[in-house]
């Protein structure tokens, strides 16, 4: 596992991150309704990273109880300061603000720690609202829609204004809201086959939604309205010429300004065969058609190692990483789809979520990962400087062809 970060362990299963600020990132997860009784808390933490020589570790700054349900997605707006959450069947919004630091209260590390709050008694670690942190940071409830009418919310997104939220539940409903005024959802499309959704994503220039469903269809929809657009499930049957695959997950890629983009979809076999049936990712071009309609088509697929379990897109739209179910990390360029970097046990569970931090022109690009193993890692993202044994041994050849011939 050289040159990951192990940046902390936590208390309980991690299932969602999202990068909050430059150097933060937010993590939640749980023991579910079972929590109280096996003594596993469920929470929603604001880690910062703070570097120490060589080696790179978080702090939890902030940490907000859950009660009796723990947060299954997340999404953030950094812009605005926002976190929304699914807990059960509700999505919640909260408005995350850091205050000016008192005088005379701080640590060793400049922070000023809560002193009316007991987090690690037994009563603390089970209570719902703001239970330990720091005295800078303050969370504000936003919102709390219904968005599931089964068992929960199965994703969430924030609009790129940050002023819309779309959500996903396992009843097969996508709902839109308007965060200023929260009564009832813009726009409610439901899937006629009732199936549970995976994913969501919106697209950069906030015309577009994409959802992927647990029977492997995939969609876009337009954001205003919810209207079906386009069935990508049927674009790709039609490219690859077979309904082996499905689609696992589906998100949109930005390029360089809000009206050019793409999309990457990460894809499992149906039926599991001997020798096992590889696993796909496949970036793909959009390009308007008309006004209320985008057609796209996959370019260029790539087969993967493993089955994956999560994916996330880096900000400025450069790479795609995909983290696996067994523990291992691929990160993909969104130009050509060639590979950058592979990691093996980078953690010893499947990763249930990943995201990459920040992009900033003076820093190497790294992502964040997280599992059921309670650890939160950091994956650097240094390309691979080996060779490829072809190239290695066109080389040689090259070398004993010019040695014998100046002989």
């Amino acid at each position: 596992m050289s040159g990951v970060h192990n940046l902390c362990k936590l208390d309980y299963p991690i299932y969602c991150c999202s990068p909050f600020e430059s150097k933060s990132v937010m993590v939640g997860g749980g023991g579910g309704a079972l929590g109280p009784k096996t003594g596993v808390r469920n929470a929603v933490e604001l880690l910062e990273l703070d570097q120490r020589r060589n080696e790179v570790i978080a702090n939890p700054t902030m940490s907000l109880g859950l009660g009796k349900a723990c947060a299954w997605n997340m999404d953030t707006h950094r812009s605005r300061q926002l976190v929304a959450f699914g807990r059960d069947g509700e999505c919640r919004v909260y408005h995350i603000k850091r205050t000016p630091l008192k005088a005379g209260n701080q640590n060793k590390n400049g922070l000023t720690q809560r002193k009316n709050v007991p987090k690690d008694s037994k009563e603390a670690r089970h209570v719902e609202g703001l239970i330990g942190g720091v005295d800078n940071f303050y969370a504000q409830e936003q919102a709390i829609l219904q968005t599931d009418t089964k068992n929960f919310q199965k994703g969430v997104k924030f609009s790129p204004n940050g002023q819309r939220i779309a959500c996903a539940g396992s009843d097969g409903t996508i709902s839109v809201w308007d965060l200023a005024s929260q009564q009832a959802p813009i726009w409610k499309w439901k899937n006629v086959e009732n199936d549970e959704i995976q994913c969501i994503d919106w697209s950069p220039d906030s015309k577009w939604l994409c959802s992927a469903f647990r029977d492997g269809t995939a969609f876009l929809h337009d954001a205003q309205n919810g209207k079906l657009c386009t069935e990508l499930h049927t674009l790709f049957l039609i490219s690859q010429g077979t309904d082996a695959y499905r689609f696992r997950s589906v998100k949109f890629i930005p390029g360089s300004n809000p009206n050019e983009f793409g999309i990457v979809s990460a894809h499992e076999p149906r039926r599991m065969t001997k020798p096992p049936t590889p696993c796909l990712v496949a970036g793909w071009k959009v390009k308007p058609k008309d006004d209320m309609y985008r057609l796209a088509e996959p370019v260029v697929v790539r087969e993967l190692a493993q089955k994956v379990s999560s994916m996330t897109v880096s900000d400025d739209g450069k790479l795609i990483g995909l983290g696996c179910s067994d523990g291992s990390v691929d990160v993909f360029s969104s130009c050509g789809m060639e590979l950058v970097l592979r990691k093996e046990n980078v953690h010893d569970a499947t990763i249930t979520a990943c995201c990459f931090l920040p992009s900033e022109k003076e820093r190497t690009p790294a992502m964040f990962t997280v599992s059921y193993d309670n650890t939160v890692r950091l994956v650097p993202v240094i390309r691979d400087a080996s060779y490829p044994i072809s190239l290695i041994i066109y080389i040689v050849f090259f070398i004993i062809c010019c040695i014998l011939y100046c002989l």
